[in-house]
């Protein structure tokens, strides 16, 4: 380990995550895992086969002088639309409230320690260390830094209202130089 790794150049202490930011933070991850798996986008292409369903319908009727399969799959499409807009964001975030609570690390207040190489968490429990080359991605919302992708801990979450505007700032900006292509902010 070289001189410069043994100094962080950030360092953050008494922070914690809740159990609904943590939940939250966990929907925002997977739905930034692809578009496909945007609540939104699911809804949108249900909608989209229950209009396809729909203007089937003059054909089928002329065919085969009914209207009930027609009419029975464009509700079947949109009640699924209106499951994936309305209930999946909750299953999504009651998965993430479960790994929150599946592990008692995760609801005790940490330190973190962001170095050139890699970052630490540090609780009264444990010390975790995740290199930057593991790190899949990091996600900046308007209340939070998600890091994801890291081997012992999948999701770090620092929320920022633990954190002054100029740590913010800072924060991001170094998250921009290490994680190059893999930093995002969502507007």
């Amino acid at each position: 380990m070289t001189e410069q790794d043994r100094i962080p150049a950030l360092s953050f202490d008494r922070l914690s995550a809740g159990r609904d930011s943590f939940s939250n933070a966990y929907l925002i991850a997977r739905s930034t895992v692809s578009p496909i798996h945007l609540p939104i986008i699911k809804a949108g292409i249900c909608l989209s086969l229950a209009i396809l369903s729909a203007s089937v319908l003059p054909l089928y009727i002329t065919f085969f002088s009914g209207f009930v399969m027609p009419v029975i799959a464009v509700s079947f499409f949109v009640l699924l639309s209106l499951f994936f807009a309305i209930v999946w964001p909750g299953i999504i975030k009651g998965r993430g409230a479960k790994i929150f609570d599946s592990n008692q690390m995760l609801s005790l207040p940490f330190s973190a320690s962001f170095f050139k190489s890699f970052f630490e968490i540090e609780n009264e429990k444990e010390t975790i260390r995740e290199y930057w080359t593991e790190i899949d991605r990091s996600l900046e919302t308007k209340n939070m830094f998600i890091i994801l992708g890291g081997r012992q801990r999948p999701l770090v979450l620092i929320e920022k209202k633990h954190l002054s505007d100029e740590q913010q700032n800072t924060l991001s900006s170094f998250l921009e130089k290490v994680l190059i292509f893999k930093h995002k902010k969502a507007k």
